[in-house]
């Protein structure tokens, strides 16, 4: 089993955004998602902690994310990879291939501290998920 996990699984599992990478699994809570890639893990691991470093003192995210309502990680995650996605595409509705943005951001940017933080940190906070439609019968 493919034990490699995605820093970006709630924005994937959604299928709002997608990765070359991704490997749809199983576990005891329910469908998650991997990464079939170790190096573009750690990659994507990197983004991630840095998405939650430069917006956690501006949006008052908590440090531990495991103490965090559901819907905090979803906007942190998709919010993130939007912001990142509109550093390289003004305008873009969606990150499309995670793998391939996180590459193309470090061909740009160099290193991932050199990811310009304040239109990331804007976009996470304006991001507003999908709501579901209610399942109760009216």
């Amino acid at each position: 089993m493919i034990d490699n996990p995605c820093p970006f699984h709630l924005a994937l599992i959604t299928a709002a955004n997608g990765c070359v990478n991704a490997v749809a699994i199983t576990r005891r809570s329910g469908p998650d998602i991997a990464c079939g890639s170790s190096e573009a893990q750690q990659r994507c691991k990197d983004v991630f902690d840095y998405i939650k470093h430069v917006t956690q003192p501006e949006l008052g995210f908590p440090d531990n994310l495991q103490d965090a309502p559901h819907s905090t990680n979803v906007r942190l995650q998709n919010g993130g990879l939007l912001g990142l996605q509109n550093l390289i595409e003004p305008g873009a509705q969606s990150a499309g291939n995670v793998a391939a943005l996180v590459e193309h951001l470090h061909q740009k940017f160099r290193t991932t501290e050199g990811i310009p933080a304040e239109p990331l940190i804007a976009v996470v906070r304006d991001f507003k998920s999908s709501r579901r439609s209610s399942r109760r019968p009216t």
